[in-house]
């Protein structure tokens, strides 16, 4: 049987939303327990509730990958009944608990945001971030090498986080040219004499490097190539090729009335919405946040959206926006971020298809509060 490990399940999610990408005040990561170990079950959900750590438990699940953390503050104590019990129950259990909060909020493809549009079935031309959180430079570095190693450098430089543009991977570009070198005395060349002007049929080979990578790919270009003093160069990109960043702001292909918008946001996330605006009867832009995106009206109105899907808007959230023309709809916290969890496990299923860890999507707990009930 295979089986993936909890290490190799973190990096898949990571590879996506990495923990540097979340917010300064953020705790993700792991919670309880450690990354050692094969899973045959990990659940995915919103919270690790006693609840969901309970079904773990019946289930023999040995992970649990949760959107919101289970420690935000410094604890003093774990007197609180709902930390105490699922930290209790996952420590005895041997379950380890991982969060990816405001860094899956961010992650394109697989995040919050990506998932609450595909939910919504809202055709856009194109989408882009409301609020830019992270960026992330970019660099070409340019090396020069004979022909018989060309291929060993292109695998040196792309093991080593090289050649990566958006979803594809060992990116680059070769040309055939001719250079020149006369070795000095005291060198140790590779090919030539000393004092004597050489020239030799080489590749220009030039691919793409974030910054995070960029010392290590020219340290081992430096280590594996043979020459003694290769040259190359590295140029630093203009334009940041890698961005992300809260919520995200598009334009429809075809434009919609706010009844129809209002229909689709309360159909697709069975959710009984609030509702602040003056109704438009042509909406063409519209902004999205899952979870609590109060925060990003400012955001909102300055992209020129008609209207701004959301949760937990405040009283005067909800007045300022409605003042400044904008159109809020408030769907719920949950309702907007609980899309995120089946994208999340479809991922999973698709990256470890060919294991036999199951990943299994747990969203139907019941909510903290319901109407004028409490399950508290």
């Amino acid at each position: 049987m295979r089986l993936a490990t909890k290490k190799d399940i973190i990096n898949a999610i990571e590879y996506y939303a990495p923990q540097k990408y979340a917010l300064s005040k953020d705790n993700p990561g792991t919670q309880i327990g450690e990354l050692i170990g094969n899973v045959s079950n990990c659940i995915v959900a919103l919270d690790a509730t006693e609840e969901v750590v309970d079904k773990a438990v019946e289930i023999n699940a040995e992970l649990i990958i949760s959107h919101h953390p289970v420690f935000m503050e410094p604890l003093k104590n774990l007197t609180n009944k709902y930390i105490g019990n699922v930290a209790k129950k996952a420590i005895k259990n041997d379950i380890t608990i991982y969060t990816s909060h405001t860094n899956l909020d961010v992650a394109p493809h697989i995040g919050v945001n990506h998932a609450l549009i595909d939910t919504l079935s809202l055709d856009f031309k194109k989408l882009s971030n409301l609020l830019n959180t992270y960026k992330q430079d970019f660099y070409k570095i340019v090396v020069y090498v004979p022909k018989e190693y060309l291929e060993s450098l292109k695998e040196i430089i792309f093991s080593s986080g090289g050649g990566r543009i958006g979803e594809y991977s060992d990116c680059s570009f070769s040309t055939l040219g001719n250079g020149t070198f006369k070795p000095l005395p005291g060198t140790n060349p590779f090919i030539g004499e000393i004092e004597k002007r050489d020239n030799l049929d080489e590749y220009r080979l030039e691919t793409i490097v974030n910054s995070e990578n960029l010392d290590k790919v020219i340290e081992n270009i430096l280590k594996e190539h043979p020459y003694e003093e290769p040259a190359y160069d590295v140029y630093q990109l203009e334009q940041p090729y890698h961005q992300v960043g809260l919520g995200l702001i598009g334009e429809l292909t075809a434009p919609i009335n706010c009844d129809e918008l209002l229909d689709i946001v309360e159909n697709k996330l069975d959710t009984r919405i609030n509702f602040s605006g003056e109704k438009k009867s042509y909406i063409n832009k519209i902004a999205v946040c899952g979870g609590s995106g109060g925060k990003l009206i400012n955001q909102a109105v300055a992209s020129g959206a008609d209207a701004f899907i959301t949760g937990d808007i405040k009283y005067h959230e909800a007045l300022d926006a409605y003042g400044r023309g904008l159109i809020v709809i408030d769907a719920g916290h949950r309702e907007t971020e609980l899309p995120v969890i089946n994208k999340l496990v479809s991922y999973l299923d698709n990256y470890y298809k060919n294991q036999e860890t199951n990943f299994i999507a747990y969203y139907n707990q019941e909510k903290i509060l319901t109407g004028r009930e409490s399950n508290i």
